[in-house]
């Protein structure tokens, strides 16, 4: 039984060890690994964090969404960031699914843009409609940006919708 613990702790360290390593990679020098699936898996769901600065992001998407009630604008919200922020509050996996499922959403329409099908843009407007406007609500505005950094230049693209109900 004690070598059967023993192999089980240096493995479990072993693992340990090279989990340690690979983040390390992917924290230090990101496009070190080429990218695949393993290493898309690793990046969402295994590596230690956030470490990450602002001037290392490349690339980002966010989604606002308001809505209109009584001729009257309501502020915008940003539902992927909001969920992130309940799910660090409250500790509920929802908000963490949420989340991911919003940011999926963003990066899908990334730069340059397709033009949406009607089905993907009332999929869409359908979900957030449904989870985050009010009943009394009459119009909805979708939008969509894509900020990316390259050579030292900042490039705004956006995506707006905008739906009478």
């Amino acid at each position: 039984m004690p070598l059967m613990k023993q192999r089980l702790t240096t493995t479990i360290l072993l693992l340990l060890s090279l989990h340690g390593l690979f983040s390390l990679v992917f924290i230090v020098d990101p496009p070190l690994l080429p990218p695949s699936r393993l290493a898309t898996f690793y990046k969402v769901y295994l590596l230690p964090g956030p470490f990450f600065t602002e001037s290392r992001i490349r690339e980002s998407q966010s989604l606002h969404l308001t809505w209109k009630i009584n001729d009257q604008w309501q502020p915008p919200i940003n539902p992927a960031a909001e969920n992130s922020n309940r799910y660090r509050s409250r500790i509920n996996p929802v908000y963490l699914y949420r989340s991911r499922l919003e940011f999926a959403l963003c990066r899908h329409w990334r730069k340059p843009y397709p033009s949406l099908e009607k089905k993907e843009e009332e999929q869409l407007r359908q979900y957030l409609s449904d989870t985050y406007v009010p009943k009394e609500a009459d119009s909805l505005r979708i939008l969509i940006l894509n900020r990316s950094v390259k050579n030292f230049r900042i490039k705004v693209d956006s995506l707006q919708m905008r739906v009478a109900r």
